[in-house]
């Protein structure tokens, strides 16, 4: 899928010679050249991507997701993926730590190389980097940046240094997925050096937010139900921004997180199952409220959606009522299917 040979070439500084390198805007609106993603809508081939977020809050598990996707060319979080070779060189993490994670995964076709390699990976700042250069072109993470290499993070120097080799591996054919940390102070905020984001293509972040919302960041210690983490584009970008909502499962990684309406159905599913059957406008005084909805047609609307999956009608009219669906671990209640709700509805002219 490269547009360019994975070949080193000799570059001649005399003038003539760049110039017949050089073409004109016409000559590249013929090539046709178009941006091209590996992991739909997320990771863009041949770009260096910064995947971002504060120390042990899951970006090897979610780099991992993904390098088992694009190694099989599945879907991951309902996208596709172009399935090529993956390089997984892991500078960060513990090797039984990372073979529990891969087993848990049951990832196959990764290849993988360890620090406690021998020899051990060559580090980003090393002459041996190179080296990178001659496998067969295709997805390489690094984990992390700042356990790739033995310079200053802060150092905009240093940190060129290494950015300009990754830049070179990219133009080599790879595509890159650098994990990097975040500042303690600010998750939205990468470590180091600006010369780090100044040279990367395409900036990811994934970092806790309370449920169904983008910015407002959620406090560890917060308990708002299930953990909803963004994950998506934060800050530069040379790409289209994207971002979608993950949750953890412990046996999978990061999962599709459950949307906001959905979440608040439930909710509301579980209060009327401490209740027992309600009758419509008994269901607004009682749990509409206490919600939130102050506009009594935008709530029965929503129990509209939930007709049948979380909860059931029976009777007809204002002597109807409705009771919890109970979820699939739990005995479901009995109940004819009457449409209350669109009676009701009509009788109160909503």
């Amino acid at each position: 899928m490269s547009i360019i040979n994975n070949q080193e070439t000799q570059t001649d500084t005399t003038g003539a010679d760049l110039l017949k390198a050089m073409c004109s805007g016409l000559e590249l609106r013929k090539k046709k050249y178009s941006v091209k993603w590996l992991w739909d809508k997320v990771i863009p081939e041949q770009s260096i991507t910064l995947l971002t977020g504060r120390g042990g809050i899951g970006k090897t598990w979610i780099s991992l997701n993904i390098a088992k996707a694009v190694s099989q060319g599945l879907p991951y979080l309902n996208l596709p993926t172009e399935k090529t070779p993956v390089y997984y060189i892991d500078f960060e993490n513990p090797l039984p730590v990372l073979c529990e994670r891969v087993d848990k995964l049951e990832i196959n076709d990764v290849i993988f190389l360890h620090n406690s390699s021998r020899p051990r990976p060559p580090r980003t700042d090393s002459k041996e980097f190179e080296h990178y250069r001659k496998l067969p072109p295709g997805l390489i993470i690094f984990d992390t940046l700042r356990a790739s290499h033995t310079g200053d993070e802060n150092n905009s120097q240093q940190m060129s240094f290494v950015m300009n080799n990754l830049k070179d591996l990219r133009d080599s054919g790879f595509t890159i997925i650098v994990l990097h940390h975040t500042a303690k102070s600010n998750e939205r905020t990468y470590k180091g050096s600006t010369a780090i984001l100044d040279m990367a293509d395409h900036c990811l972040g994934i970092y806790r937010v309370k449920n169904g919302t983008d910015n407002e960041i959620a406090d560890d210690k917060s308990d708002d139900g299930e953990k909803s983490y963004r994950f998506g584009t934060v800050g530069k970008s040379r790409y289209k921004p994207f971002s979608l909502h993950v949750q953890f499962d412990p046996e999978q990684g990061f999962i599709l997180a459950k949307d906001s309406e959905t979440i608040l159905m439930e909710k509301i599913r579980d209060h009327i199952m401490t209740m027992g059957m309600l009758k419509p406008k008994e269901a607004y005084n009682l749990i509409g409220e206490s919600f939130g909805f102050t506009n009594i047609k935008t709530f029965f609307e929503l129990l509209k959606k939930g007709k049948e999956k979380y909860w059931k009608i029976s009777g007809t009219g204002h002597d109807g009522s409705f009771s919890a669906i109970r979820p699939p671990s739990m005995q479901d209640v009995a109940g004819e299917d009457e449409d209350v709700l669109e009676i009701y509805m009509k009788n109160m002219n909503l």
